[in-house]
């Protein structure tokens, strides 16, 4: 009996590591072995290999006399989960000649990747990171892919492979015998969207930003920052509607792009969430208890956080002073520069978190510091602890910082007195999307032209001057400068100007003042 030797891979972060499984048979008393470094899920393998061969109608592995050997290369590198299974029961029929592929009806083993779950009836099971094992496979020239059914439509996301999805360990025997083909998966025009949005940290349904009846300046705000994807704290006493603004944004981001689906989707598939395929933007919201391995990620098998989930969406933060000071502290580096870098003894890995940051507090312990409607109650050595939980690096990270009063109840009472129209709503919405989306692709375009000032970003000489005498003047950092001014980028993009204007800086300066 000859060596057999077919692909598999395994998920690693947001990168998928392609293995070469290698099946040995020889005579003698029985035994079963998987060496390579593998964990407890792949050393159980064995089990539903024997039992899915059995039901498939081949001879189990445990019903000969034979010493079956499967290494798992490269031995060096940890093997995790079951997404070896699909890969092993082949070899083990190659090597025993139970299965003798076909030539002209699969590629050759170098060219093959079989990836998927048996169950004990032969039925095959999905696995998590299909997509970042796809990217790997397609960059190292592997043209035929074999993932259980419920893969196939996200792995026909990544062109220039063929995706067989299969539903039993049989389908894929009788595919590669040339008995009965797997039709090849097709990408369907649009990524399905689930019957029942998922929204972390939150209710099913979105709440719509027409819903929010008055806090005009606030709104004004949250359109600025989503149009700019600056970030944003919204600061007001308890009940004035800080999470309702922060949850309505979602209902007013443009849609994912294609190549940002599938960089969504990657994300997800890799943390376990097999759930996502939708155009709309994630919305994480944790809670404040969150540990800082849950928000930042690196906790074990499962490196990805709370931040890169929220990849290409929403991070809300509620009540942001009531989370742990390093998972505060840990945000300065994705809200600089849009990744967060991961460093363990072993592994080192570097993860896109270019979110729009939502942060929500009170402006004191008590919640009514400012308040025109109640008696703030307290001490100042309350007050200056409260502040102290946020550090001056933090809040000069935040670009645009927003009071939220308490809105009039009579003028709530008129509103719903009079009705509202739920179609002019949803129109109104659109066209809110429309023009933040119009506005970030004017940005987009902005940035990579080499004919803008990418310092100054048109802005007049007398804006410049403006911003830099109030800077001088109410101590704004070299950052608060430059962020103040894209500040005011954004706002002169809403008004359809070509320059910024000292009303634009004007306006931005305002955001700049943190009402704590």
């Amino acid at each position: 009996m000859k060596i057999a030797k077919v692909l598999s891979a395994q998920n690693d972060c947001l990168d998928g590591q392609i293995i070469q499984v290698e099946v040995d048979i020889s005579r003698g008393l029985h035994a079963f072995s998987i060496v390579g470094m593998a964990d407890k899920a792949v050393a159980e393998a064995k089990d539903r290999i024997a039992s899915a061969i059995k039901h498939s109608g081949y001879k189990s592995p445990k019903s000969r006399n034979e010493k079956v050997v499967i290494s798992l290369a490269p031995a060096q590198l940890p093997k995790e989960g079951t997404g070896f299974d699909l890969a092993m029961a082949i070899g083990y029929l190659i090597a025993t000649q139970d299965l003798r592929p076909n030539p002209e009806a699969c590629e050759l083993a170098e060219k093959m990747l079989l990836i998927g779950e048996l169950a004990l009836d032969g039925n095959l099971r999905g696995v998590r990171g299909v997509l970042s094992i796809i990217k790997s496979a397609e960059a190292q020239g592997i043209s035929c892919l074999f993932v259980p059914r419920e893969n196939a439509e996200e792995a026909c996301l990544v062109s220039g492979i063929s995706v067989y999805g299969a539903a039993t360990l049989r389908e894929v025997i009788l595919h590669m015998e040339g008995k009965h083909f797997i039709p090849v998966s097709k990408l369907l025009p649009k990524i399905s969207t689930p019957t029942k949005e998922v929204v972390a940290g939150g209710s099913d349904s979105e709440v719509s930003f027409c819903d929010i009846d008055g806090q005009e300046v606030a709104k004004r705000a949250l359109r600025i920052a989503l149009a700019g994807q600056h970030s944003i704290a919204l600061v007001g006493p308890p009940g004035t509607g800080k999470t309702l603004l922060a949850r309505s944004a979602r209902s007013i981001t443009p849609d994912l792009t294609e190549l940002e689906q599938v960089e969504v989707m990657t994300i997800h598939s890799s943390a376990h969430s097999t759930e996502y395929r939708t155009s709309r933007p994630p919305f994480r919201a944790p809670h404040h208890s969150a540990s800082y391995a849950a928000m930042i990620g690196g906790a074990g098998k499962q490196p990805i956080g709370e931040i890169t989930l929220a990849h290409r969406g929403v991070l809300f933060l509620d009540e942001f002073p009531e989370f742990d000071r390093r998972v505060i502290e840990a945000l300065r580096q994705p809200m600089e520069e849009g990744v967060v870098r991961i460093a363990r003894a072993e592994r080192h890995h570097e993860l896109p978190a270019r979110c729009i940051t939502i942060l929500a507090m009170n402006p004191c312990p008590c919640g009514y510091r400012g308040s025109s409607r109640r008696t703030c109650t307290c001490s100042q050595t309350m007050l200056r602890r409260y502040a102290d939980k946020i550090s001056g690096p933090i809040i000069d990270r935040i670009d645009m910082w927003v009071r939220v009063e308490q809105t009039d109840h009579l003028f709530i009472q008129k509103k719903k007195v009079g009705g509202c129209d739920a179609s002019s709503d949803t129109t109104q919405i659109e066209l809110i999307k429309n023009s933040i989306a119009k506005i970030r692709t004017i940005q987009k375009r902005r940035d990579h032209d080499p004919g803008v000032d990418g310092v100054y970003l048109n802005a007049t000489d007398q804006a410049i001057s403006l911003l830099a005498k109030r800077a001088n003047a109410e101590g704004i950092s070299t950052r608060g400068f430059h962020r103040t001014l894209r500040v005011a980028r954004t706002i002169a993009d809403l008004e359809q100007s070509k320059q910024v204007e000292g009303r634009h800086i004007l306006e931005a300066l305002q955001y700049r003042r943190p009402p704590l």
